[in-house]
């Protein structure tokens, strides 16, 4: 029966709000209402993201002032979230000795409760988006002391495991959010970097590699470059297939955050029609 249903999706569906009631969205907004005059800006920021949050998709959030790219403050530190747990992977050059540690703690709090608490303020479609966003909050001290996870709003104190397993505590001052000279994990000692995890400038590109006849094709935002309109590149993409030894064609979209999805047609029409690589075994998308 329908009830049965309901049950089923909300067990099977990773973001639990997506089946919230109208009753219970009506009783946080008036609590959240009769709140406000007690709350600071960071406190009633994160939760107008929880109210927009409670619709259930990534397209209906709230982003405040701080967590913007021009915000008002920010760690110059990045994460990622990997299956061992959430790691240092890039750094501001001062902080470099953090690099490729794993964090532990945040403030008195195991890091679990820090993504545990966290996660209802994110606007997500499914569960992965929460694994980006642990990077954003552990950005963000002003996040973090809305939510009452920190005594202060611009400074983070975190605890972290290095590779030798030392663990260290520090407290890590907030700056204006501006480009910071960095450091990363994925620098390597010697010889270039995989192809995949090459820092270049452009919305997409795509580059041969004659050893494997495989046309590797980067699609990092699904927007036209008016430098060479999504059409035009995807012409000019096709054509060098036709006309090269090309044995496979890889698509990565591992950081492609979305954008104007009308555009897709003009990639989806080229696959379509293209016999060469539009069968098994010759089209991978990661």
């Amino acid at each position: 029966d329908l009830d049965f249903l309901v049950r089923e999706l909300k067990r099977m569906h990773p973001n639990p709000y997506r089946y919230t009631s109208r009753e219970t969205f009506d009783e946080y907004v008036v609590k959240l209402r009769n709140d406000i005059p007690t709350l600071n800006d960071e406190q009633v920021a994160v939760r107008l993201m929880t109210v927009a949050a409670f619709a259930g998709d990534g397209h209906t959030y709230v982003r405040p002032p701080f967590l913007t790219e021009r915000g008002q403050l920010g760690i110059p530190i990045q994460y990622y979230s990997f299956a061992e747990g959430v790691f240092v992977t890039v750094a501001a050059t001062k902080y470099k000795e953090l690099l490729g540690a794993q964090v532990l703690r945040v403030g008195a709090h195991p890091l679990q409760h820090v993504l545990d608490v966290s996660a209802p303020v994110f606007s997500r479609d499914n569960a992965i988006t929460l694994k980006l966003e642990a990077n954003v909050a552990l950005r963000s001290p002003q996040l973090l002391y809305g939510l009452g996870l920190i005594p202060d709003a611009d400074k983070m104190p975190i605890t972290v495991r290095d590779a030798e397993g030392r663990e260290r505590s520090l407290t890590i001052p907030a700056e204006p959010k501006r480009p910071m000279y960095a450091v990363s994990v994925l620098t390597p000692a010697s010889g270039p970097l995989p192809i995949s995890m090459q820092p270049r400038a452009g919305i997409y590109w795509f580059e041969y590699l004659p050893q494997d006849r495989v046309v590797y094709f980067r699609f990092n935002q699904i927007r036209s470059d008016e430098k060479e309109p999504l059409p035009q590149f995807c012409e000019r993409l096709f054509k060098f297939v036709n006309e090269h030894d090309v044995d496979k064609l890889v698509i990565d979209l591992r950081y492609n955050q979305g954008g104007d999805g009308s555009l897709n047609v003009h990639l989806m029409q080229a696959l379509v029609r293209n016999e060469k690589v539009n069968q098994p075994g010759k089209l991978f998308v990661v």
